[in-house]
């Protein structure tokens, strides 16, 4: 077991020991895994700008030879389908939809990040029970969202569409990214199959109903974007590093409405400090 699992177990004993807000556990494991492993690293957005963005960061994972663009949205779970739907449901319903029209304009994939102490089977059916976070597809979410009030069927069981282990169940372990096998393959393809399988499903569009049966190449590049090849070096040991000025004003409607930028470079070899 690697860095990713460390944090999720600290995040699952944190949210158990104390109240703590989705930021403060964002906030805390990127640092500690930016801290722990090499080839990943992540961009803050200075103070002022944080203020007026939403609470969205920009994942880019580097891979031999493409490039994998997502948005990432942060919720803690709660005690109740109610409580997990208002959650959800900030500003009258409008913020998911706004994560996936956000995703949309930018061309990333919308990613959920649920932080949570409940322990329920996940996507992929590999015991978590120790771990705290995990990866959704935000349209996957949008789908439970939509059913709240409605009962879903999870072996042989009815439960409630917004339930916890509703959520989970559309989950992988945040782990995952380092302990898949397909994560640590030397063929692209098998990576690339790890998100069609488990993170990046057909897209339904929520407006038009259409299948986007190809949904995976809307965020797969063959080249770094501009705004990611111009990121400033990272500093050592983990320390996040506040974007200049000059890089948010050249790259301001790429980074609109972003608290920061993750780089995970899964082509590089030595992966811990």
């Amino acid at each position: 077991m690697g860095t990713l699992y460390e944090a999720s177990q600290e995040i699952k004993s944190w949210i158990t020991d104390q109240p703590v807000q989705e930021e403060s556990l964002t906030d805390w494991m990127l640092r500690y895994i930016s801290k722990y492993k090499k080839n990943f690293h992540y961009y803050l957005f200075n103070k002022t700008q944080e203020a007026c963005n939403g609470a969205d960061w920009l994942w880019c994972i580097k891979t031999n030879p493409y490039i994998y663009l997502f948005l990432v949205q942060a919720k803690k779970t709660k005690k109740t389908p109610s409580e997990n739907y208002s959650g959800l449901n900030q500003h009258n319903g409008d913020q998911i939809v706004n994560l996936l029209n956000e995703a949309k304009t930018k061309n990333l994939y919308p990613i959920y990040t649920f932080y949570t102490n409940e322990n329920y089977q996940t996507k992929c059916g590999a015991p978590k029970i120790d771990e705290g976070a995990f990866l959704a597809s935000a349209y996957d979410i949008k789908k439970l969202f939509d059913a709240y009030g409605s009962k879903i069927k999870i072996n042989s069981r009815l439960v409630n569409a917004t339930h916890t282990e509703s959520l989970l169940n559309n989950c992988i372990g945040l782990s995952c990214l380092e302990d898949c096998p397909l994560c640590n393959s030397e063929d692209s393809h098998d990576f690339e199959n790890f998100l069609t399988n488990y993170l990046v499903n057909k897209i339904e569009d929520f407006n038009t109903k259409l299948i986007d049966e190809n949904s995976i190449y809307r965020y797969k590049q063959d080249e770094v974007p501009s705004y990611i090849s111009a990121l400033p070096p990272m500093k050592p040991n983990g320390q996040g590093v506040s974007l200049p000025d000059w890089y948010q004003k050249e790259f301001s409607s790429q980074i609109q409405n972003l608290n920061g930028i993750v780089v995970f470079d899964f082509t590089k070899k030595t992966f811990d400090y």
